[in-house]
């Protein structure tokens, strides 16, 4: 009852500045003001409140993924768009992933590349307006590993492709 109270305008206007808006924790002080400190305090000490709140994220990693769940569920189109927005910036990374996953889904991932290495292959081939390419394909049993891939030119992979296309509709 006594929290009720305090988190209600009593009739008195805040001593801070005159609002007569919902009081908030204390009693002296309404929403507005109370906000507007929260907000100095965390410009003037901004480290400190990052700090503070990976500390807290470490600690709760399951309030972290909920509240990111919670998040996601109530704007949908929001984090569609922000993905959509970092693939279109990030081409290489996205088609890195895209190959490793594939790889793993395969289980056919050597333990000798890293993801930079495999981002490496990718950027260079975008730079020179190229594709990557296995040397065996994922198909026959090739490995996704920086030894199995080339950079072609698009004329030349789609040949490729079709090639490779022939000769695992014989061999299977």
């Amino acid at each position: 009852m006594l929290r009720e109270k305090a988190k209600t305008f009593i009739g008195k206007p805040c001593r801070k500045a005159g609002h007569t808006l919902r009081y908030a924790r204390f009693p002296y002080h309404c929403v507005e003001c109370h906000k507007g400190s929260v907000h100095k305090y965390q410009d003037k000490n901004r480290d400190k409140c990052r700090a503070d709140n990976a500390k807290w994220a470490a600690a709760n990693p399951e309030k972290v993924l909920a509240k990111s769940r919670r998040a996601r569920a109530a704007n949908p189109q929001k984090h569609r768009d922000r993905n959509k927005r970092w693939r279109l910036a990030n081409k290489d990374k996205k088609y890195a992933q895209n190959a490793r996953r594939r790889a793993l889904e395969r289980s056919r991932i050597c333990d000798c590349c890293k993801t930079a290495d495999f981002q490496a292959i990718y950027k260079a081939a975008q730079l020179i307006d190229c594709e990557v390419d296995h040397v065996k394909p994922l198909a026959a049993g090739g490995v996704h590993c920086v030894r199995n891939l080339q950079i072609l030119s698009k004329a030349a992979h789609r040949a490729k492709t079709a090639l490779d296309r022939v000769y695992l509709t014989i061999n299977t």
